[in-house]
């Protein structure tokens, strides 16, 4: 679905919900339609006047009179009336003005009719009810009446000219006066019957600009959602699925049709299980899902019809529990730095007088199995020391302070620090990611925290060397659009066993590890709207994945 624009949004938001009152007048559409029903008409009472004209021999039922005037008329009527009727499909000449024409013509050529049939007797001149009645529909008042007085004055002189040549007697006059009578009644009539039709057909046409206008809105609203939605019908086939909930599954729109189960496996095995019913314990109200473009999603189920749950249309929420984590983050880093107070209270002091008596013991004492149970003790507080130190750093942080950084400009200077505080070779780190990528919104001494803690790991553990460097790249994720930041290395990798276990406080493989660090950065991640994985590097070693949130749907910037 194509954008909306501001303007659009505006004219959709001030237009009235309820419906606007209706113009007196016909509108153009309606009389159009309405001298096309006309000139149908006319076709057809001509074709039928023919048709009855010529199957019967005299006395015949109409143009007994004159039937060579009556098959001429008659047929001159009809070439008009074809003539009207392209005129009318074309549009190109006023549609007052076509209707006037046409029944000038109409007029003449009943009057015409009449004449060559008897007079008003035959019932021809009936027609005129319809012809004048149906242009009243079209015409204003005054015109509608100059009409019905000319077909009256029409009828008269017919009936007068036959009088007058002993066609017909004094007696044939009271039913012309009588289907005068009737013209100016049905002109009469017909004006406020036009005037509803007209109001009524407005007043549908209004209703119909609301409904497509609400439509419009409530689908602009449903694709701008920060929510991903999803709409399945009883048989799981996919009716509806906004773009987030699109980005979410790494697909577009257009290509989300079908059964769900080809679109979101896992999402599909969750609304199978909640439609059989299974207890609550073993399938829950809601649950947590990986989205393709590496964020989590708490699903929410809301059935709607009155349907047994098997067969049940169902609309499907996916939500980004991000900000909920970046809530609970809040709150557990009060309590931690709250109890990351005490500790360093409690155990700094001790912790630096153990190590003090250690190294006075070393020096006064040179014995060599005392001077090996020194290093230990001064090892081991070194590493307690690295813990609280840890410990510390998460209790001391503020809450996020995201700004927009261009990431690749970011990258290289921060690259350019790191190997000249760690004195290392700078081609230990190589660079390569899409330049196209003109910004995240990222806490810049977050972001500084994480990719120090990744590239020492890396280093350390990841068997870093000028033949084979700590890869760091960037881009953009194939369905989300959201920038990622990959940092690979070429180590031995993480036991597939393990895997799960490396962002959990205190899980550490080695022995002068804390077990912090990639909690810790997976903490600050999530702090920022960002994630954190683990992923096998395809030839080998390890990579950590950073996807960021979306530049465009970040509030609040500094």
């Amino acid at each position: 679905m194509p954008s909306m624009s501001d303007d659009t949004i505006i004219r959709l938001m001030s237009s009235p919900l309820a419906p606007t009152p209706a113009p007196v007048e016909p509108t153009n559409e309606f009389q159009w339609r309405a001298l096309g029903a006309l000139g149908i008409f006319r076709l057809l009472i001509a074709v039928l006047l023919m048709a009855a004209f010529a199957s019967s021999d005299s006395p015949r039922f109409f143009g007994e009179l004159s039937p060579q005037l009556f098959l001429l008329s008659l047929l001159a009527w009809f070439v008009v009336g074809v003539l009207g009727a392209y005129a009318c499909s074309t549009r190109r000449v006023p549609v007052v003005g076509l209707t006037e024409m046409q029944l000038f013509v109409d007029i003449a050529a009943i009057s015409v009719l009449s004449l060559a049939s008897g007079g008003a007797g035959t019932g021809i001149a009936g027609l005129l009810i319809i012809f004048i009645g149906a242009g009243s529909f079209i015409l204003s008042s005054l015109m509608a009446l100059f009409f019905a007085a000319l077909a009256t004055l029409s009828v008269l002189a017919v009936q007068v000219y036959l009088h007058a040549i002993g066609a017909i007697d004094l007696l044939e006059y009271p039913a012309a006066g009588l289907l005068s009578a009737v013209i100016f009644a049905v002109v009469l009539a017909i004006r406020p019957l036009s005037r509803r039709l007209a109001q009524s057909e407005a007043l549908a046409r209004q209703q119909v600009i609301d409904i497509a206008n609400l439509a419009e809105l409530n689908r602009y609203v449903v694709q701008q959602l920060r929510e991903a939605i999803i709409v399945v019908d009883g048989d799981n086939e996919v009716r509806l699925v906004n773009d987030a909930a699109a980005n979410h599954l790494g697909i577009t729109r257009a290509m989300a049709v079908g059964k769900l189960g080809n679109l979101a496996p896992d999402l599909a095995a969750y609304v199978n299980a909640w439609r059989a019913g299974q207890p609550l314990a073993e399938v829950g109200e809601q649950t947590t899902l990986p989205g393709h473009d590496g964020a989590r999603l708490q699903v929410h189920i809301a059935p709607f019809g009155d349907n047994s749950r098997e067969r049940s249309p169902l609309l499907v929420f996916l939500e980004d529990v991000s900000v909920l984590a970046e809530r609970v983050q809040q709150s557990k880093l009060a309590s931690l730095g709250r109890l990351s107070a005490s500790i360093a209270h409690e155990i700094r002091n001790p912790l630096g007088a153990i190590s003090h008596a250690s190294q006075l013991l070393a020096e006064q004492n040179s014995d060599t199995s005392i001077g090996k149970l020194t290093d230990i003790i001064e090892r081991n507080a070194v590493r307690v020391s690295s813990i609280v130190e840890d410990i510390m750093h998460m209790s001391r942080r503020d809450s996020s302070r995201p700004k927009s950084l261009v990431l690749a400009e970011w990258l290289s200077d921060f690259v350019q620090e790191y190997v000249q505080t760690v004195q290392i070779d700078p081609r230990m780190v190589a660079l390569r990611g899409d330049e196209a990528i003109t910004e995240i919104i990222f806490d810049p001494g977050h972001l500084h925290q994480i990719m120090e803690n990744l590239l020492d790991n890396a280093r350390q553990h990841g068997q870093a060397s000028v033949e084979h460097p700590v890869r760091i790249s960037w881009g953009r994720a194939a369905g989300s659009r959201r920038p990622y930041l990959d940092v690979t290395d070429s180590g031995p990798g993480i036991a597939p066993e393990n895997e799960e276990r490396i962002f959990e406080p205190f899980f550490t493989q080695h022995d002068t590890g804390t077990g912090l660090g990639l909690y810790l950065c997976q903490e600050l991640c999530e702090l920022n709207r960002a994630t954190l994985s683990y992923r096998r590097a395809e030839a080998g070693g390890s990579t950590l994945h950073i996807v960021f949130a979306d530049p465009k749907r970040w509030s609040g910037v500094g």
